[in-house]
């Protein structure tokens, strides 16, 4: 009877007696607890300090201790949250940003005083990750402070004293909600008006307005034809009565300026030119790379600064050619760079955008020549790139400017008059698609940004005619079905009634126009190897949430083999058509591999082709094994059940399976639901028999058997 261990949303596995039940998550046992306690606790320039004594647990097994603290009340009212902490040697600290950020939730503004009331917490649960089963222990007084917030990047408001006024800011801005419906307020000293630490991403866009109306308003210079317009920081810039939207350059705090009186606007970061990572503490986590300006080459590390979740490398002057990656204490074994699926290096992030880290990833690079702010997240394994607000390294380098955000269709599509828009999808990087367009003989479009004509696309050169109109008979570009074409300023028209999938690479400047076709989730592998009875599933490879013609599983091979789109009846199944191809032609089956073994099975249905990649090893790999990141504790392959097996000492922490000592495959997720490019996945410390069934996503998964 298979027995696997129930994980908890920490990963903390409970160690009971073997038997063939399904454990159940730890709970602590008060009884045996004993609680933290408070020895002192301070305001130092914004930051929250507590030194405290932790506390001892005392459970029948051995699991990490987590402290942090709690915002019980604020000015007497209730409130309950979990404040973003970082311990260190017996101290937690709440950073001044952390603190400003969840009391701005509780709708606290810079310059106010709050009365606090905070309980220092321990817990077998890791708090960003409660599941609210496990049980806490809390010191036994709360901790009373009067929390003055600070204006960012300094001791006081820079506007200390203005007015209330008139004027205030309207936008499309995420972080706020609004859409262009309602207003930011200012206040003012008679000449300027500033709305105050504004939260902004480099996709927001934004207007300064007079009394909530469009009566009286401002956006870019009235020579500034392009929006939105991308506004340079610490700069006076004219202001335009009704003109261009604004935006900022990269995700930020901003104080937002405007003086009407002299049609003149300014974007700066909060408080001021100031450093916005000020009060951020020393990290453990530093960036290496080839990186000409800083003289690296792999050999040293650019210091970071941490607010306990994000750590930052501050203006980084970057080319285009420089590559690098995150690691912890000068050293490999704990190392992030590209997500795990991702196999280009190096790869080119996107910038202000918050992506997947992958540990021993491939190496990291920028689009364009500029300073940039390297940020990592290592608990949540994702890192963001965006260009430096300031200028205190290398500053004369002009941040790339920034991509559209986003790209839509626009023509004669669905008895429309090239008067509305139809979405792409990002599917990843610089990667947009639309699926499923309905296109009449006679349709036109063409492809523009952010729902404007200051940046469209189309194809390359007329070589067909417009048939909207027989009295205008004017030229359109036809593409050729399934085959990329370069991006020009041609109207385009298929030519032929059907539904069609329309991919667009920003990065590339291609258009792609291919038939729709709607693919299954699975298809099968079956073979010699089973006696042509039992099958390998397939897996669609996703595509921002769609099934593709691309699919991709795994199982033993010794013979020959065909693959099936039904796993119960052989309707439609197809044979071997030539090298590396398939067809339904009632042919021969697919020769045999030149070596036995366990293989990476890949289809693509549109291309009718195959491609085998031989496994010779499945490990687990991570810090709970021996070898950490960069090397592989191997499992032994048993053909009677199928799965990858071996008994494995492992210490507390986190582990992922990958394949070939490469994280080219690697499955992560949770033990009863693997798939590949998954989180990490954490375990308590204990010797495990394990038998890991490699297979395609929403397939594969692995028993845990303490021993």
């Amino acid at each position: 009877m298979k027995k696997i261990f129930s994980i908890l949303s920490a990963g903390l596995l409970a160690l009971a007696a073997v038997s063939c039940v399904t454990e159940k998550p730890a709970t602590l046992d008060l009884s045996k607890a004993t609680a933290p306690q408070v020895l002192s606790a301070n305001v130092n320039e914004g930051d929250i300090v507590i030194d405290f004594t932790p506390a001892v647990l005392g459970q029948s097994f051995t699991a990490p201790v987590y402290h942090w603290l709690v915002l019980s009340k604020a000015d007497s009212k209730e409130v309950g949250a979990a404040l973003t902490t970082s311990v260190k040697d017996n101290t937690i600290s709440v950073s001044k940003n952390n603190a400003k950020k969840a009391l701005a939730e509780l709708g606290y503004s810079d310059g106010e005083t709050v009365a606090l009331e905070l309980i220092l917490r321990a817990s077998l649960q890791d708090p960003t990750k409660d599941n609210g089963i496990n049980g806490f222990i809390d010191a036994a007084n709360p901790i009373t402070i009067n929390y003055e917030i600070l204006a960012s990047g300094g001791s006081a408001d820079p506007y200390a004293g203005w007015e209330e006024s008139t004027w205030g800011v309207t936008g499309a801005i995420a972080s706020l909600g609004i859409n262009w419906d309602s207003d930011i307020e200012m206040v003012t000293d008679g000449t300027w008006h500033v709305a105050k630490n504004v939260v902004l991403s480099a996709g927001d866009q934004f207007k300064f307005r007079k009394d909530h109306g469009w009566d009286t308003n401002f956006g870019a210079g009235p020579d500034i034809t392009e929006e939105p317009y991308v506004v340079t920081l610490g700069e006076e810039q004219p202001a335009g009565p009704g003109g261009k939207n604004l935006a900022v350059p990269a995700d930020g705090t901003y104080d937002l300026l405007v003086n009407p009186d002299a049609s003149v606007y300014k974007v700066v970061l909060s408080g001021g030119n100031a450093d916005p990572y000020d009060g951020w503490d020393e990290s453990e986590w530093g960036v290496t790379g080839a990186i000409s300006a800083a003289g690296l080459n792999w050999d040293n590390d650019i210091e970071m600064v941490t607010d306990g979740t994000w750590h930052v490398a501050k203006s980084v002057v970057l080319s285009a050619g420089d590559q690098f990656k995150f690691r912890k204490d000068h050293g490999w074994d704990t190392n992030f760079g590209a997500g795990p699926d991702i196999t280009e290096e190096p790869y080119v992030v996107t910038l202000g955008e918050e992506q997947p880290a992958g540990p021993g990833g491939k190496n990291l690079a920028v689009p364009a020549d500029g300073t940039y702010d390297l940020l990592l997240n290592p608990d949540e394994a994702v890192y963001k790139v965006i260009a430096s607000g300031g200028s205190s390294s290398g500053g004369n380098t002009p941040p790339p400017p920034a991509k559209p955000t986003a790209w839509s269709l626009i023509g004669t599509l669905n008895g429309t008059s090239w008067d509305t828009d139809f979405d792409l999808d990002k599917v990843s990087g610089d990667i947009w698609k639309i699926r499923q367009v309905s296109l009449t003989e006679a349709d036109e479009f063409k492809i523009r940004a952010d729902h404007a004509w200051s940046k469209s696309v189309g194809g390359p050169e007329e070589n067909e005619v417009s048939i909207i109109d027989d009295s205008n008979p004017y030229g359109v570009y036809k593409p050729e079905i399934g085959v990329a074409f370069a991006a020009g300023d041609k109207n385009i028209r298929v030519g032929v009634a059907g539904e069609y999938d329309i991919t667009f690479d920003y990065a590339a400047q291609t258009i792609l126009v291919e038939e729709y076709v709607e693919f299954a989730d699975y298809i099968y592998a079956i073979g010699a190897d089973t006696g042509w009875t039992s099958t390998y599933p397939l897996h669609t490879v996703l595509d921002n949430g769609n099934n593709t013609a691309n699919y991709k599983g795994f199982g033993y091979l010794s013979g020959e083999f065909k693959f099936k789109p039904n796993e119960n009846d052989w309707a439609g199944d197809w044979e071997f058509d030539g090298e590396g191809k398939i067809a339904d032609n009632g042919g021969s089956n697919c020769p045999a591999p030149d070596e036995a073994g366990y293989y990476m099975i890949e289809v693509n249905l549109k291309e009718m082709t195959y491609t085998l990649t031989l496994i010779t090893t499945i490990g687990v790999v991570g810090p709970a094994q021996a070898g950490g990141w960069d090397a592989d504790t191997d499992l032994e392959y048993n053909a009677e059940s199928k799965a990858w097996e071996g008994t494995i000492e492992l210490s507390a922490g986190e582990m992922k399976f990958r394949a070939n000592d490469d994280w080219g495959i690697n499955w992560g997720g949770s033990f009863d639901s693997l798939y590949q490019g998954g989180p990490n996945i954490t375990v308590a410390a204990g010797t495990y028999a394990i038998k890991l069934y490699a297979w395609c996503d929403g397939k594969a998964y692995a028993e845990l058997t303490a021993q």
